[in-house]
């Protein structure tokens, strides 16, 4: 059925946030729930670390109690406006509601769920946004151009240069992972927003590990491998190079 975000129940307030706590776009904290959009959560994600970029496609300043959203995409060389209401598709849940595809962000925020339901209507149902390409979602949240690197066609020596450099300019990208199954908990066929590439050096400034970063849209993380928060290899050297307790 559908529930517009104050009648939910589960604690949610009866006056619902557009930005949530922090009164603005905030990339973490989205939960994507049972709809397989992840190629456009996390390029929303990725866009959204700087929220500024966000300002250029969702048309409201705060959240409308009328329930009234309008968002803009870039579709065939030019803005489109899509105009939506706040009802979204919902699932019994608790004492309650929840919503079915994505929840609202840990920080209260429900500009996640509502964009989603414009790129839905955009594409016309919910169902026609199952399955994408993360370059996709960045053409059509941005209007800018993309790219695309096969991380098995180049080697890492050519490529790490290259997102070194994308990541410096803030640009926004996604990852798409394991076309052979699923590795250290990272999920075969998901997509997740890549945030960065960083080098770990000893203290004569040798580079000693290179590794990426990544968000799961899941607003959870599954990672077990080398590398994972909790591996003991961590240093508090390390550590402060990547700003892994911040």
């Amino acid at each position: 059925m559908w529930k517009r975000p104050g009648e939910m129940g589960q604690g949610y307030p009866t006056t619902p946030s557009l930005w949530g706590d922090y009164g603005k776009p905030i990339p973490s904290g989205i939960k994507q729930q049972s709809l397989g959009d992840c190629w456009f959560l996390a390029a929303a994600s990725a866009v959204a670390e700087q929220p500024e970029r966000t300002y250029r496609f969702v048309h409201n300043k705060e959240y409308n109690k009328n329930g009234a959203f309008r968002f803009y995409f870039w579709v065939k060389d030019a803005w489109y406006g899509i105009n939506v209401d706040d009802r979204l598709p919902s699932e019994a849940y608790g004492s309650g509601f929840r919503p079915w595809a994505t929840q609202r962000s840990y920080a209260k925020a429900w500009w996640m769920p509502l964009l989603e339901k414009a790129f839905a209507k955009l594409d016309q149902n919910y169902d026609r946004i199952v399955g994408g390409w993360g370059k996709e979602g960045l053409r059509t949240l941005t209007g800018m151009p993309v790219m695309n690197f096969w991380n098995d066609q180049y080697q890492p020596e050519y490529l790490i240069p290259i997102y070194k450099t994308f990541a410096s300019k803030n640009y926004p990208m996604t990852a798409g992972c394991c076309t052979g199954g699923s590795v250290y908990g990272l999920v075969a066929g998901h997509a997740y927003t890549f945030l960065d590439i960083q080098e770990l050096k000893d203290s004569t400034g040798s580079v000693q590990h290179t590794i990426a970063k990544l968000r799961n849209p899941w607003a959870t993380e599954l990672y077990t491998g080398p590398w994972k928060d909790s591996d003991p290899n961590w240093t508090d050297e390390w550590k402060k190079q990547v700003k892994l307790a911040e």
